[in-house]
């Protein structure tokens, strides 16, 4: 059975296919396109399905609204054209992306189960009136508890919203959730991380590892405001907008940033990560009784933060995602359809990075001889 799952909602566009369960392929589009952070459409990894595969069992397509007919005619009619017309076409709605997240880290794990932690900027979320007129919220931080073959069982859930929005209106409308759940307008920390990253010159979400490098740079800097809100998890909304800008209105020490005061900011913002981080896994420890935690979603790139829950945690048996990025989406759909669909509980974890072909030491060697 060869299922192949597309990823379509903006920034690491990917494509996973699999064989039953097991991994032949992830295409990120950037690295044929050659274009970084390439967030349109994903026309050159979708080229490539006729040159991997003969047939399509089951399309999946992920990030994309259930009412975008167009994109999946368009998808399917060039599939045809191909002779790769799938058999059977599912779409998982972009409500679904933090799942995504959880089976990407736990199917990869091999662990029979465990707490899934993810921790991004937003994706997914709900509209509090559950009308597509309503109010949006965006869920930036999940946890959930995962077992085979397709269990995961929503544990909690932050969601972000505008802070334009009256906080009487949340208070009257919040809907009754079976598991825990926040409301704040204060950035969490993958939103608030973007923003110290854009503020500082890096505009990409991708960037945010060049304020993770350059805080090995700073120091503690009693001038700068405090990150988080009075020891919570969430950002200072005197620093920080909830539309993801700094105020410097209110911290003059910010209006004019040079390098000193980049590499001391990038420094505190990292501190901030470093807290939530551990408070995080604090939390679903004692949300999910379990020596598992499986880690994902853009936040957990952060190979400093990684180190400190390691740190701290030294009896816990961590898996962290290794393309924890949105680019990891169409792997978790693919897999979570996989065995929704087939009940198996066969494992088949990720053993290697490196999916693309293989070559022998010669076949290197004569490579690096033309540039000698």
């Amino acid at each position: 059975m060869i299922t192949v799952a597309i990823y379509l909602g903006g920034h690491d566009l990917s494509i996973t296919i699999l064989e039953n369960e097991k991994l032949l392929h992830i295409l990120q589009e950037n690295r044929f396109s050659r274009i970084k952070y390439d967030d349109l459409f994903p026309l050159k990894s979708i080229e490539k399905l006729p040159t991997l595969i003969n047939h399509i069992d089951n399309l999946v397509l992920c990030g994309v609204a259930t009412s975008n007919k167009y994109l999946k005619i368009y998808i399917v009619n060039w599939l045809t054209k191909h002779n790769l017309t799938p058999k059977h076409i599912h779409i998982f709605p972009p409500e679904e992306h933090h799942i995504f997240h959880a089976a990407s880290a736990f199917y990869g794990s091999g662990l029979d189960n465990a707490a899934c932690l993810s921790i991004d900027g937003w994706g997914g979320g709900e509209f509090i009136n559950n009308s597509s007129d309503g109010h949006p919220a965006n869920v930036t931080t999940s946890i959930y508890y995962a077992s085979y073959p397709s269990i995961f069982e929503t544990k909690y859930l932050n969601f972000q919203y505008d802070a334009l929005l009256l906080e009487s209106f949340f208070e009257k409308n919040l809907p009754k959730k079976p598991y825990k759940s926040d409301y704040h307008t204060n950035l969490d920390i993958g939103n608030l991380y973007y923003t110290v990253s854009n503020f500082l010159g890096f505009p990409e979400i991708g960037d945010a590892g060049k304020v993770m490098g350059l805080s090995s740079y700073g120091k503690f800097n009693s001038k700068i405001p405090p990150i988080l809100y009075n020891n919570t998890l969430y950002a200072n909304a005197n620093v920080f907008r909830s539309d993801r800008t700094v105020n410097t209105k209110l911290n003059p020490i910010l209006q004019k940033i040079n390098k000193e005061l980049a590499q001391d900011l990038a420094y505190a913002v990292q501190k901030a990560l470093n807290t939530i981080f551990i408070e995080r896994i604090k939390q679903t420890l004692d949300i999910v009784k379990t020596n598992n935690i499986v880690f994902s979603g853009g936040c957990a790139l952060n190979v400093i933060g990684n180190y400190q829950i390691k740190k701290h945690f030294p009896k816990i048996n961590f898996y962290i995602d290794p393309i924890a990025n949105d680019s990891c989406i169409s792997y978790g759909a693919a897999k979570l359809f996989y065995y929704q669909l087939t009940n198996s509980k066969i494992r088949s974890p990720l053993e290697t990075l490196y999916q693309g072909p293989r070559y022998s030491k010669q076949d290197l060697l004569n490579s690096i001889q033309k540039y000698v």
